[in-house]
């Protein structure tokens, strides 16, 4: 009998059977040795409390049919699984499990952890008492520790915000810092597990390891010739003979940038790049002059971006150092502690194995004799390291039984340290046995698995060839060359790296299910935004669930934001479905308002949330007056003063929970059934929070900000991410975000990348990861990005896999229009397009929204017709039989037949309040209240109406907004939450992800050219004022010509002499106008003039300067053009 073994088990191949088996299998084994099943000495471990439940519940079923059922004990009878037993045996077995049920140890690991902390507490340095602190509060003291380490030299503080930073830091310094270091804490306690932490962050900043090899520093005076010598360079000439503008434009804006030292933005400016990559910039080669003094300048730039990386990365490793031993000092004296706190500190303290052994036996009254590992393939370092011990006594012991059950293709959770690598590590220990591979699946049908095969079956072999598939030849020498130990395989590239540990065996479909029928479908959306998503998926739901009322169907997707698009176009279409996303409660606005209305409580500046609250229907319920009618100024912050005072003395006589349950109350009549539901959770919340939060009512904002919530799972339709639908199964899957591009590793503050080697290790070395434009400069920074690369491809497609494999009978692909750049970059469509010709054919023939494009498979489900027929009958190119073909093929009718598509039933529109934003189309203005709907419907029944709510240009302006003025590095993207809060607020929903992220780079874009010359004070140096304001979305009230005007302006620029405005200029920012050309696009903005010259007059008046003293620019974002108005 098999001992000691690792077993990788498919999708649905009974790896919960296999493992309740093996346990009872050691059980009576130690029986029949000791004539004692010793149930309390195994210890199995996975990662879900439920889980945990099922190979328990699995194991009591299993004893209990062995002991009654002769058919039960045949079946349990093979080799890999109990083996021959008798009646008796199982039932003396289930006797002793039964009176041992208190004492046995099958748990999560965290459980498991928790035991042992309870045993070793004075030796891992926990205080009497300790227990787990929830993640709000866990966070609430992170940034208390941070503040504790500012107070302590705040100097110092803010001289290492300033070099993680670039430049000058945040004026909230604690956030900024916070920001900054990211992802920082999670690679320290990684780094905890080796005996010096600091090390792998100093490890690039040494003076001896070359960043950019192009690095080559000029002296002031050397710079001040060479940006003479450019900007006196000829500037290249168009086949007309005339100066190429691009050149014109360019020339001025590097140069600029250069003689200001802004080294980020010169080494990503467009010219620079392009010449770098080509040699030429707008097709035109640069004059020799221009050349040579960019070459050097760009040397310069990199020596100086190199001091600032090394200076950050000594900066972070200062601070995070300083803020986790003020942790360290906070969680002992608050006895408070994270599940992963408690991990590294029994990973660090090896108190497993060995004499910890024996401590654990008297300290806990029994003693670990077999181990059984669950999900290893989301094994974390740290948790490994505290398992080894143990493991390696039992391996090194005779008569101990060890089990390792796993799959690499099911490894979805790097983002919480999950690292596959340890399951072909711990695989390839010696004294291991050859097992049984779990590859028949249960769950299935053929024609799935069929599919399945033929996506997974040899990915690698579809994407060799092609660009993504691109080596890195020289990327072993680059880590070298840096004193690094390289990874195996660093020259292939970071896809095939992940695919050759994406281990594959040919899915086979069990005899039960040979004759289930089923299909795979794919659907083309109206566009990649997840509300084209969510609408094709809509239809695709309706239609199944009015042909299938009983089936179960699930609706994956990736993220949240996804999430509540898809259940709102469900809701719009007449489905129910329960939504099962770890949902922010903000995606109620009735909880917005409450949040903005603690907020003002904490906080009476603060702007957004007075606005917030002087809106409809809340203005009316808690007396606010519309914030606008103040003008700004000191009117406004006195009101603000007195709704945040009112709300303070409310909290203080009733207490929170009381406070907001009447505030509940007052909504009832204004709110949807959603919106009772948030707001029932937020009530929960609010029961449950530190009394303390009365005293500071931000607090408990907060910690509504960063708690997930999901609504109630109770119907046939299900919404849900695919990491939450890992472990489960459904007779229909549709999946959504199959054009996410896969392996995406973004750049900015706060985002840093590891070297490990050995992933049973600490890393070696740690590196921010940048701007990619940046990265050009920098093989060895490349490289690091590489490595976060090869795992986060490794996880998107165990995602995809993980999606896939949850359907029993039907799949539904939701896919987006094809673009040029899909075959340069790697997704779930992808890699579709490349395992099916016709798939690809139909994805590229098809217009028509919602319309199916490609199937194989039969519609012959239960309620549809009869069942596909038995034995060996093909169908479209798959068999029912074990030995599936490779390639379904579409049936002759796949391109012609559409999908129902629904026709949403009119929603009436909300009784609210909006002020909307202009847009290119000629929308409302910014200063126009406008009452949407009629009837008396209650505000927030509209929250999923689906009408053009104007979202991408209030997001365009919402950017812009956050911008005071521009440092070095351009927009910061750190602002974004905030960004995205304040639109979801406007728009009444949350920003899905396609909008979010093109709306990013078209501000960063934009914010390059002259737009961003419009943000920074250089701007304004001719008007040689004292000091320069900046208001954003500033409102006013003006008396002119005896009429009062009232509205808001995007962008007012204040120049002041002796404390009195003398200057001002106006900006109104402009989304669409793209393709306008000529008197098209004059004709489009004529009307704007008018709104102009109102805002130069109203500013005019109210700060009694001459008209001729205001200066008004339409910036027109999608253009990067501004116009003098």
């Amino acid at each position: 009998m098999i001992t000691r073994s690792v077993v990788i088990a498919n999708a649905g191949s009974g790896k919960t059977y296999l493992l309740a088996n093996r346990l009872i299998r050691w059980m009576i084994e130690e029986r029949r040795a000791t004539n004692t099943a010793s149930p309390d000495r195994m210890l199995a471990v996975t990662f879900t409390r439920k889980a945990a439940g099922e190979i328990l519940e699995r194991v009591l079923r299993h004893l209990a049919l062995g002991s009654l059922d002769a058919a039960k004990r045949e079946e349990f009878s093979i080799a890999s699984q109990i083996g021959p037993a008798s009646a008796e045996e199982y039932s003396a077995v289930l006797r002793e499990v039964v009176d041992a049920l208190h004492r046995m140890s099958i748990s999560t690991i965290d459980g498991f952890f928790m035991q042992m902390a309870g045993a070793f507490g004075p030796e891992l340095g926990l205080p009497e008492g300790w227990r787990i602190a929830e993640d709000d509060e866990q966070r609430a003291m992170r940034m208390d520790a941070i503040g504790a380490v500012i107070a302590a030299d705040p100097m110092r503080a803010v001289d290492l915000a300033r070099q993680m930073s670039d430049g000058e830091p945040k004026v909230e310094i604690q956030a900024g810092i916070d920001a900054a270091l990211g992802g920082a804490f999670t690679i320290w306690d990684r780094c905890a597990l080796g005996n010096d932490p600091g090390k792998p962050w100093l490890a690039l900043a040494s003076d001896s390891v070359q960043l950019f090899p192009k690095a080559r520093r000029a002296d002031a005076k050397a710079r001040v010739a060479l940006i003479d010598a450019m900007r006196q360079a000829a500037v290249p000439l168009t086949k007309g003979g005339t100066p190429n503008k691009h050149w014109t434009n360019a020339i001025p804006r590097v140069t600029r940038l250069a003689e200001d030292g802004h080294w980020f933005d010169l080494l990503k400016d467009s010219l620079v790049s392009a010449v770098r990559d080509t040699g030429v910039f707008s097709s035109v080669a640069p004059e020799p002059a221009f050349a040579r003094g960019l070459e050097k300048l760009v040397g310069h730039a990199c020596a100086e971006v190199q001091d600032v990386i090394r200076a950050r990365l000594r900066a972070t490793e200062e601070l995070v150092h300083s803020v986790d031993r003020e942790l360290v000092r906070m969680r002992r004296a608050e006895g408070a502690y994270g599940f992963q706190d408690i991990t590294t500190l029994i990973a660090r303290a090896h108190c497993l194995g060995g004499e910890g052994t024996e401590a654990m036996r008297e300290r806990l009254d029994r003693a670990i004799r077999d181990l059984a590992l669950d999900e290893f393939q989301d094994t974390s370092p740290a948790q490994w390291t505290a398992l080894v011990p143990l493991i390696d006594e039992i391996m090194a012991t005779g008569g101990r039984r060890f089990l390792v059950v796993g799959d690499p293709k099911q490894s979805i959770y790097a983002w919480r340290g999950g690292t596959p690598e340890l399951l072909a590590q711990v695989g390839s220990r010696p004294g291991l046995e050859e097992d049984a591979s779990l590859n028949t699946s249960f769950r299935s049908s053929p024609v799935i698995l069929g599919f399945v095969n033929t996506v997974f079956g040899d990915i690698a072999g579809l994407v060799s060839g092609t660009p993504l598939a691109a080596s890195t030849p020289d990327a072993e020498r680059t880590f070298t060359d840096a004193g690094l130990a390289a990874p195996r395989d660093v020259d292939r590239s970071p896809l095939l790296r992940a695919l050759a540990g994406w281990t594959f065996v040919e899915h086979l479909a069990a005899e039960r299910n040979s004759e289930m029928p089923g299909f795979v479908r794919a659907f083309r959306a109206a566009g990649p935004g997840a509300d084209a998503i969510a609408a094709t998926v809509a239809s695709i739901v309706a239609d199944r669930h009015a042909r299938r009322p009983d089936a179960t169907i699930a609706v994956l997707v990736s993220k949240n934001d996804e999430i509540t698009a898809c259940v709102a176009a469900l809701r719009r279409a007449g489905v129910a479905a329960s939504d099962e996303g770890r949902s922010q409660l903000l995606d109620s606005p009735a909880v917005t308002a409450i949040m903005a209305m603690l907020r003002l409580a904490d906080q009476p500046d603060d702007r957004a949330s007075h606005w917030i609250v002087s809106r409809e229907p809340v203005a009316s319920i808690f007396g606010c007056a519309p914030m606008e009618t103040f003008a700004g100024g000191a009117a406004q912050r006195t009101e603000a003063d007195r709704i945040s005072a009112q709300v303070r003395r409310a909290l203080h006589a009733e207490g929170l929970p009381a406070w907001i349950d009447r505030t509940i109350d007052r909504f009832r009549s204004v709110c949807s059934a959603r919106d009772m539901q948030r707001l029932h959770q937020l009530s929960v919340m609010a029961h449950d929070a530190d009394r303390a939060d009365v005293a500071r009512p931000g607090h408990f904002v907060t910690s509504v900000e960063s708690r997930g919530v999901r609504a109630a799972a109770g119907e046939r339709v299900r919404v849900m991410t695919i990491h939450a639908s890992k472990g489960l199964e459904f007779d229909e899957v549709v999946l959504g975000s199959l054009d996410r591009t896969m392996g995406t590793v973004d750049g900015g503050a706060g985002n840093w990348s590891v070297l490990a080697p050995d992933p049973t290790k600490p890393p070696i070395a740690v590196a921010p990861v940048l701007a990619s434009a940046i990265m050009e400069y920098s093989p060895l920074l490349e490289a690091f990005r590489r490595e976060a690369q090869v795992g986060r491809i490794f996880d998107d497609v165990s995602g995809f896999y993980v999606g896939v494999t949850r359907a029993r009978e039907a799949l539904h692909l939701v896919c987006a229009p094809p673009t040029g750049v899909d075959t340069l970059r790697l997704s779930g469509t992808r890699i579709l397009r490349m395992a099916f010709p016709e798939f690809e054919t139909g994805l590229l023939a098809t217009k028509v929204v919602n319309e199916r494009f490609w199937e194989c498979g039969v519609d012959a489900l239960p309620s549809e017709g009869s069942p596909l027929p038995a034995n060996n009958v093909e169908v479209a190119g798959l068999t029912s039989t074990p030995t599936l073909t490779s390639t379904p093929t579409p049936t002759p009718t796949s391109t012609s037949t559409p999908a129902p598509t629904l026709t949403p039933a009119p929603m009436p529109a909300p009784v609210v309040e909006r002020i909307a934003r202009p847009d290119a189309r000629g929308g409302v203005a910014p200063s126009s209240h406008e009452r949407l709907g009629a009837g008396g419907v209650p505000l927030f029944t509209a929250e999923f109406a689906g009408a053009d709510d104007g979202a991408r240009g209030s997001l365009a302006h919402a950017w812009f907004e956050h911008v005071e003025w521009l440092n070095s590095e351009g927009i910061d993207a750190a602002s974004e939450p905030q960004v995205l809060r304040a639109v979801a607020v406007e728009i009444g929903r949350p920003v899905d992800a396609a909008l979010r992220e093109s709306v990013r780079a078209l501000v960063m874009a934009a914010a390059q050219g002259p737009l961003g010359e419009c943000l920074r004070p250089a701007r304004y140096a001719l008007w040689k004022c004292d000091t320069l304001q900046v208001r954003s979305e500033m409102p006013f009230v003006v008396q002119i010509d005896g009429r009062t005007q009232r509205g808001r302006m995007d962008r007012v620029v204040l120049g002041m002499r002796a404390g009195r405005v003398v200057r001002a200029e106006v900006l109104d920012w402009k989304t669409g106008a793209r393709d306008l050309q000529g008197a098209e696009f004059e004709e489009r903005i004529a009307p704007y003039q008018l709104q102009m010259n109102g805002y130069r007059r109203a500013l005019a008046a109210m700060f009694e300067i001459a008209p001729e003293s205001v200066s008004a620019v339409l910036a027109f974002v999608d253009r990067g053009e501004i116009r003098a108005a």
